[in-house]
């Protein structure tokens, strides 16, 4: 679409309902630069939350972990995250999101860049209260990306999922691990820390 159409690189929003809002945490968390905010509806977002991983053992389920959202929410620290999940969900737990939320609020961001509406006596259907009337829209509307922000964090498990902003991962050193990137811009001045990489750049 970007391609095709006259479309303004900050304000691209993603929002996705039950698997799609699993998918919008997935791609929203992985490649937060392309996003101005995302909006997950009902979304799974660790699948060892999921009933189908009971009886696994502890090595399935860190595996599983690695790959949850939990582990990389500080990346959305310069999006605008509105959460949506019925607290009768029969088909996603509720736990899913107030898991992500748990995580948020250790990275210091629900409340302020993360917005959660937990609808009390809602099942599936949270979707009627983030998309009724266009509302969702109207929540979006003056949100923008800001393309080079003063800081940056970026956490990935994988050589696929590299980059955030201006900064890139280019030689994870432990597999089977996070990897993160904290830096901060200011001025022309760049302070970079790392862990479990040993090379990056800065996308000037």
């Amino acid at each position: 679409v970007q391609k095709a159409y006259n479309v303004d690189a900050d304000r691209v929003h993603l929002t996705g309902l039950s698997m799609g809002g699993g998918g919008t945490w997935t791609i929203g968390l992985r490649y937060p630069d392309r996003f101005a905010s995302i909006s997950p509806v009902c979304g799974g977002a660790d699948m060892d939350l999921m009933p189908w991983t009971e009886g696994w053992g502890a090595l399935d389920r860190e595996l599983m972990s690695l790959t949850g959202v939990t582990r990389i929410a500080e990346n959305a620290a310069n999006q605008q995250v509105f959460v949506f999940h019925g607290d009768e969900d029969d088909a996603v737990a509720v736990a899913a999101s107030r898991k992500v939320m748990e995580a948020f609020a250790k990275a210091g961001l629900a409340g302020t860049k993360v917005r959660y509406f937990e609808l009390p006596g809602v099942t599936h259907f949270a979707r009627d209260f983030a998309y009724r009337d266009a509302s969702l829209y109207r929540r979006v509307e003056a949100v923008r990306r800001n393309p080079f922000p003063e800081r940056v964090v970026y956490s990935t498990f994988s050589p696929r999922y590299t980059r955030a902003y201006w900064l890139r991962v280019d030689r994870i050193d432990k597999g089977l691990a996070l990897a993160r990137i904290e830096g901060t811009q200011k001025a022309g001045a760049f302070d970079v820390k790392t862990d479990n990489l040993s090379a990056f750049s800065l996308l000037l």
